[in-house]
């Protein structure tokens, strides 16, 4: 029926017969989080607002819908005790946007505020048809399907310029795929050039942050704490060695590592105003880091094989992560590393990236995962090696 168990950034509003109920909407997010509206128009004014959790069984195409909080504005009853429609089963699909509901399931609020559930027995004045006004997976899914149109000969080269050096490709001369890469971060998606099936994926637990010939640097899409620095979150770093020989990267100076720059909560999954400080770096020779390769003296990592740190947020953690809902926290990624093969050398630097690139995108309420041990840690961008 061309609905998913993730209904995130969908919003889906109901037909109503009765003429003193104006509308309905739910909102859906993700971690499966939900907010529902509805608006009436009886002697006064007034509308309910009710936010929690949901489950969506494809199996059956039953809503389950757990209210957290649920409250009334300007309501003309004075009764306490409140019913209010709960679940519902999508019976049929009527078109690409209209769909048959049947309501089954309400929620008691009585006078002590508890919720409880009561099976509604007449559904004869209950609305019978929903309206999805509004799917951000569609959307994304065309966009995906449009940039990925274009030659996979030509975007390959895009994304893996090294591998055709004696190529040239002309499809970035009306921005084609910054431009599709742009429409895609503003409703939250990030995509991955797949090498292999030679076509764009949406990203899911990694964030790729750098890709050059011999190296490809990922932020995992989690946030982490340490027991040994427990007031502070992380962001873990992996960095990958994609080439045949082994590659050397120097951590003698904070100013060769990827670092949070700047973090944020935002009320959409970017940031609309960028008001950011950033550091410029020196241009520097690079040949000095063949001769470090040769003297063994930089962090090694063999072909295949990966090498992954952890860079501490700055500022209070409280304030950095709440159990808001709807909301986004953002860190925008600043900085540059410098990689070897003993042979060539590669500068990896965000200056001229786009947020696309450098924001990573945590809904909220975010959860932790804990810093396994003897990782590396950079507090503040000072290595410290567990």
């Amino acid at each position: 029926m061309d609905i998913t168990a993730d209904l995130s950034g969908e919003v889906w509003q109901l037909v109503y017969s009765n003429p003193k109920v104006q509308s309905r909407t739910y909102s859906f997010f993700d971690n499966n989080k939900f907010e529902m509206k509805e608006w009436y128009n009886g002697s006064n004014y007034y509308y309910v607002v009710a936010k929690g959790t949901y489950l969506f069984v494809p199996e059956t195409n039953e809503i389950f819908f757990n209210i957290k909080d649920l409250w009334w504005d300007n309501k003309p009853e004075t009764s306490n005790k409140k019913v209010y429609n709960n679940s519902f089963k999508i019976t049929q699909r009527e078109s690409d946007s209209l769909y048959n509901i049947q309501f089954f399931g309400s929620y008691i609020k009585d006078k002590s505020g508890k919720l409880g559930k009561l099976i509604v027995q007449n559904k004869l004045w209950l609305p019978n048809q929903m309206i999805r006004i509004k799917s951000k997976k569609q959307e994304i899914n065309k966009l995906l399907q449009k940039l990925n149109s274009w030659s996979s000969e030509n975007l390959d080269s895009y994304e893996r310029p090294f591998a055709y050096p004696n190529y040239v490709s002309s499809g970035e001369t009306d921005g084609w795929v910054t431009s599709h890469k742009n429409q895609l971060y503003q409703l939250g998606a990030t995509v991955i050039w797949n090498e292999k099936k030679k076509l764009y994926e949406l990203e899911t637990n990694q964030h790729l942050i750098a890709r050059r010939q011999f190296v490809e640097v990922y932020i995992d899409k989690m946030l982490y704490q340490s027991e040994k620095v427990p007031v502070a979150y992380f962001l873990k770093f992996s960095i990958k060695n994609t080439g045949k020989q082994t590659i050397g990267f120097n951590l003698s100076h904070s100013n060769n590592i990827f670092y949070a720059n700047q973090l944020g909560k935002h009320t959409q999954p970017y940031r609309a105003v960028v008001d950011e400080r950033r550091i410029i770096f020196k241009r520097e020779d690079l040949t000095s880091l063949i001769t470090q390769y040769n003297n063994g003296t930089l962090k090694m990592i063999k072909p295949n094989e990966q090498q992954d740190y952890f860079i501490n947020l700055d500022g209070d953690r409280n304030k950095m992560v709440l159990d808001d809902q709807n909301v986004f926290f953002i860190v925008t990624i600043d900085g540059q590393m410098k990689f070897t093969n003993g042979k060539d050398v590669a500068l990896i630097s965000l200056e001229n990236e786009e947020d696309q690139v450098r924001a990573i995108v945590f809904p909220l309420p975010a959860t932790a995962k804990s810093v396994p041990e003897n990782q590396l840690l950079f507090i503040n961008k000072v290595l410290n090696d567990q």
